[in-house]
């Protein structure tokens, strides 16, 4: 008889033991908290605009969003 893991606890959508394990690196290195993205944003007219963004950085990782 196999037993299968158990399934990641999670609490508001976020898995606990990932979190936690986030929370810790950023304990250990307040660097990787740093954060920043450009965005920009377009009028199409009344209350309605269209933001994009272009790219963002964090956590020691550069990821672009094609």
């Amino acid at each position: 008889m196999t037993t299968q893991p158990a399934a990641p606890q999670r609490l508001n959508g976020f898995e606990v033991q990932a979190m936690t394990q986030t929370l810790d690196a950023l304990t250990q290195d307040r660097t990787l908290a740093r954060f920043e993205f450009r965005a920009a944003n377009e009028w199409l007219g009344g209350g309605m605009n269209r933001s994009t963004i272009q790219g963002f950085f964090g956590a020691a990782d550069r990821f672009v969003l094609g």
